[in-house]
């Protein structure tokens, strides 16, 4: 047998062991990626949500109320969906710089993921707010 093949395989299947053992490679036995969470178009999507201060980028100057319209983006690729904020009866208004608990009813149907549930809040396309699904 050629020692340059040997020497070769040896080499490759020592290099193997050395990465599995690192727990570089995998067992075909670790969790899949958590599939990510649908919502119906009209159904509520319970956030965490912060108004943002106006600055010259983004940001609101006025306080939103209950029912307030706006478009969503629920991960940086994808579309904007029109929704309504839902807020909590003990909370009628949210200032800009405050977070609120609150609901999102968006007119289209909506996938969040369960690693990154974030999304932003956009008036006429600048940023007004920016929250994280409550994931159940």
């Amino acid at each position: 047998m050629d020692k340059r093949k040997h020497g070769a395989a040896g080499l490759a299947a020592s290099v193997a062991t050395a990465v599995m053992a690192a727990g570089c490679l995998g067992t075909g036995d670790e969790p899949k990626p958590a599939a990510p969470v649908a919502y119906g178009a009209g159904a509520s999507i319970s956030v965490s949500l912060t108004l943002l201060k106006a600055d010259a980028e983004a940001g609101r100057s006025a306080p939103i109320v209950n029912n307030h319209q706006a478009q969503v983006r629920f991960a940086p690729e994808a579309e904007e969906v029109h929704c309504r904020v839902e807020l909590p009866s003990s909370f009628p208004s949210l200032e800009p710089g405050r977070t609120s608990n609150a609901s999102l009813i968006c007119d289209a149907a909506v996938s969040v993921e369960r690693v990154q549930p974030g999304f932003e809040l956009l008036e006429d396309g600048r940023l007004v707010g920016k929250g994280v699904v409550i994931v159940p």
